[in-house]
């Protein structure tokens, strides 16, 4: 199977996508990324300003998470303004299983039930696994969104180049 196609849903394994609790943080850290974030993101959570989901394998171990701020205003784009993914993880030992794709399925689900149109993302050009786990679910690349350390109008605001990409959902 070429890596770029999406795997049917039928044949996914499902996990286990909830809201995080603070119980979670532990093992949201063991995935992977700042435990500052995550307290962050857990607040805006808790403020109903954004999301943090977790995936659990069947026996209940966090396996990757996702975060989303509901109404973010790009540093770098004006036209940017909306549900914005802040970052998607999964533990090295669970990728390329579906994780990934279900956490943002998930994420697109929450979208829709604030009824909110579309969803953003930064990814860094270099990233390839990300940017083609984005593009299987239907991500496309903002034309002239170019950002990074080099960007005059918030400089450094990504540690690499990268662009924004945008759904419908």
């Amino acid at each position: 199977m070429n890596m770029q196609e999406k795997v049917p849903s039928q044949e996914k394994p499902r996990y286990e996508i909830t809201p995080a609790t603070p119980s979670d943080l532990e093992a949201i850290t063991a995935v992977g990324g700042d435990p500052e974030d995550h307290e962050y993101s857990l607040e805006l959570q808790e403020s109903g300003q954004g999301q943090l989901l977790v995936a659990k394998n069947k026996t209940g171990q966090v396996i990757g998470y996702a975060t989303l701020s509901h109404d973010l205003q790009s540093p770098h784009f004006n036209a940017i303004k909306g549900p914005h993914i802040q970052g998607v993880m999964v533990d090295e030992n669970n990728r390329g299983k579906g994780v990934g794709d279900t956490l943002l399925e998930a994420s697109a689900a929450a979208v829709k039930k604030i009824g909110r149109s579309e969803i953003f993302l930064t990814v860094e050009a270099d990233n390839l696994p990300a940017i083609n786990l984005y593009e299987r679910n239907g991500y496309k690349k903002i034309p002239n969104s170019d950002c990074g350390p080099d960007s005059p109008e918030v400089p450094g605001a990504l540690p690499a180049k990268g662009f924004y990409m945008r759904k419908e959902v």
